[in-house]
Order: structure tokens, then C-alpha cells, then sequence
């Protein structure tokens, strides 16, 4: 999540529609103010994608499978998430020079909306953000 003049968004990747409370980058950046922003972007959303790798080396369960009941997977995502950070806190830090590289991305889906106009709102508030980016 961002925060940006007192509102909140989430941050996606290329894969996903741009709306209103899912800001994407500009795919492709066409001057020089979308490429600063898809750098920001990009610099936001490295803390989050950090922290999903340190997890899924420390619980492998998380990886591409999960092999329990699918009403049971928030509980374990949870559960991994909580003990993460209790190993954290205890100063068992696992795999701390973990780096971002072309098989720890996530894979990139495309996300149709219903909506036509949320599109459009999302794209409208991306513009908006870019222009606080680059001030």
C-alpha cells in the first residue's frame, strides 16, 4: 500500500487493470515524468515483493503449490506470515541478502475489468500521483 495526499492505494504490477485502488505503472512509459513514476513505482513495491521471497524460502509451502484445502490457505499464509516475524523479532533472519531477479517474480496475469470507467478513474489517479512524483 501507498499513501498519497492522505489516501491509500495498492501498488500492482503491469499484469493487473489499473483502478482507482490499484495503481499499476505505465506500460510502456512514453516521456521522461512515466518513467520516473514507473521508477517510484518500482522502489515502492520492491519492499513487499522482499518480504513474499524471504517467506516463501523460509515455508516452502508457499511456493507454487499449496496442498491443503483452499478454505484453508488465508490460515496458513497467515500463520507462515506470523511466525516469520516472530523469527524476526528473535533475530533468526533467513536468507536477509535475498535479491529480486527473473524467477522470483510473481507471474503477471491480466485482470479485465467490467467496468470500462473504472479504467478510466484509476488511469485519472495514476496522472495525478505522477505529477506529486515528479514536483
Amino acid at each position: 500500500m501507498s499513501r498519497f495526499d492522505g489516501r491509500v492505494c495498492l501498488l500492482g504490477d503491469s499484469g493487473y487493470g489499473i483502478s482507482p485502488w490499484l495503481i499499476t505503472p505505465f506500460k510502456p512509459p512514453t516521456n521522461e515524468a512515466e518513467r520516473r513514476f514507473n521508477l517510484c513505482h518500482s522502489r515502492e513495491r520492491v519492499v513487499i515483493e522482499r518480504c513474499f521471497g524471504q517467506i516463501k524460502r523460509r515455508f516452502p509451502i508457499l511456493g507454487n503449490c499449496v496442498r491443503v484445502a483452499s478454505e484453508k490457505v488465508p490460515k496458513v499464509v497467515v500463520c507462515c506470515a506470523v511466525l516469520h516475524n516472530i523469527a524476526k523479532y528473535l533475530g533468526d533472519v533467513y536468507d536477509d541478502n535475498f535479491e529480486i531477479n527473473g524467477d522470483d517474480e510473481i507471474e503477471e496475469i491480466d485482470v479485465q475489468h467490467e467496468n470500462p470507467g473504472t479504467t478510466g478513474r484509476g488511469a485519472d489517479k495514476r496522472r495525478e500521483m505522477m505529477l506529486f512524483v515528479n514536483q
